[in-house]
């Protein structure tokens, strides 16, 4: 769970982002981050919008509120 509102946090603060980038400021290992953000983007945390050649990684309006929640409730990453 921590790892998850860590990367909902960095991607709010830093923005949409590729995948390399954001597993770096994630401070992760790629094959780390892979299964995190398929399961972010099956619950519709995150989006991927496909650009050639890489794919940018956004947060979504659920995934803000998801984020502020978890925030408002005391946890803060």
């Amino acid at each position: 769970m921590k790892t998850m509102i860590k990367v909902l946090s960095n991607c709010y603060r830093i923005g949409p982002q590729n995948k390399t980038n954001m597993t770096t400021s994630c401070k992760m290992s790629y094959t780390r981050f892979i299964p995190i953000l398929n399961t972010m983007k099956l619950f519709e945390f995150m989006e991927v919008k496909e650009n050639n050649p890489t794919e940018i990684i956004s947060i979504t309006q659920l995934g803000i509120n998801i984020l502020e929640k978890l925030q408002n409730n005391g946890q803060t990453y």
